[in-house]
C-alpha cells in the first residue's frame, strides 16, 4: 500500500500513481436483480445483472460507458426468453457477428453475455453462451 497518494491532510484518498482506485481487498460489482414484475427497468450500464423471468421479456441495456465491464446472466429454471436490447440512440453490440446486432436473446439458466463498454456507442461482447443468440 506504499504507493497510495495522499490527501491535502495526509489521509490516503485509495488511489496509485496513475490515478486509479485501488483496494488491497476489491471492489464489489453492483448487483442487480430483474424479474418478471421488473418490466420497462433498464439494466444498469456495468457490473452483473440476474434475470428470473418466467415469462418472456424485453429489458433495455443503458448506453455504454468507455471501460465499463457487464454481466448478464439468466438465473431461472422457468421457460421465458429474455431479449437485451439496447436504446434507440445508437449503440450497437460488436461482436464476431459483426457490428450491427441490436439485441441478444438469453433463453436458458445460465445463459450469459459478457460485455465490455469500449466508446458510448459499442458494447464489445467480451463472451456469451452457445445459446445466447443476436439478433438486429
Amino acid at each position: 500500500m506504499g504507493n497510495l497518494l495522499h490527501s491535502l491532510y495526509g489521509r490516503r484518498l485509495g488511489t496509485d500513481r496513475n490515478g486509479y482506485v485501488t483496494s488491497k481487498v476489491g471492489f464489489a460489482p453492483e448487483l442487480q436483480a430483474l424479474t418478471s414484475g421488473s418490466t420497462g427497468t433498464q439494466i444498469v450500464a456495468g457490473g452483473i445483472t440476474t434475470i428470473s423471468a418466467s415469462a418472456d421479456q424485453t429489458f433495455t441495456l443503458a448506453n455504454p460507458a468507455e471501460g465499463a465491464l457487464k454481466t448478464i446472466m439468466t438465473i431461472s429454471t422457468a421457460a421465458g426468453a429474455s431479449t437485451i436490447r439496447l436504446t434507440t440512440d445508437g449503440p450497437t453490440f460488436l461482436s464476431t457477428n459483426g457490428s450491427s446486432m441490436e439485441a441478444y436473446v438469453l433463453e436458458n439458466i445460465g445463459d450469459k453475455l459478457v460485455l465490455q463498454g469500449l466508446s458510448t456507442s459499442f458494447w464489445a461482447v467480451l463472451d456469451n453462451n452457445s445459446t445466447a443468440a443476436p439478433t438486429t
